[in-house]
């Protein structure tokens, strides 16, 4: 190898060095920017009542999930048992604020949308009816001729 050749080598050599180096110091300033941010959140001190009873909470989502939701049996614990699976239950999303108002957005946006599908002819399967099918349709342009 010639001298230009090793000299060459060395710089890119010292180049990468010198840019992994100030890849990891911005690794590092990120990740300490991001510690000190919290979201909009602030950190709660976890008290001894406050860790047993996150505990307990996820014990219990734990015997749930693996047995499926409690349920209070009319007769005494232990004497009577289901014979079938229950259901699992689904949790409801209760949205406030400008969340609510865009879910009801979107629930009366696929109403109108479901409100639109229907046969375009004849011996035709349901499709979406788009602006033009409709206007066409109060035309008569879409009617078999005979």
């Amino acid at each position: 190898m010639s001298r230009r050749r090793k000299a060459i080598a060395k710089l890119d050599r010292e180049r990468r060095a010198a840019e992994q180096q100030r890849e990891a110091e911005q690794l590092l300033a990120r990740a300490k920017e991001l510690k000190s941010r919290t979201g909009g959140f602030a950190r709660t001190e976890r008290t001894p009542e406050l860790v047993r009873k996150l505990k307990k909470q996820v014990q219990q989502e734990q015997i749930e999930a693996k047995f499926g939701p409690r349920y209070q049996p009319e007769v005494a614990f232990g004497t009577a048992r289901p014979t079938h699976q229950r259901a699992p239950v689904r949790k409801t999303v209760k949205y406030s604020g400008e969340l609510a108002l865009r879910q009801q957005a979107a629930l009366q946006r696929t109403e109108e949308l479901k409100a639109r599908v229907g046969p375009v002819g004849n011996k035709m399967g349901d499709q979406y009816l788009t602006d033009s099918d409709l206007a066409d349709m109060r035309k008569g342009l879409l009617r078999r001729r005979p």
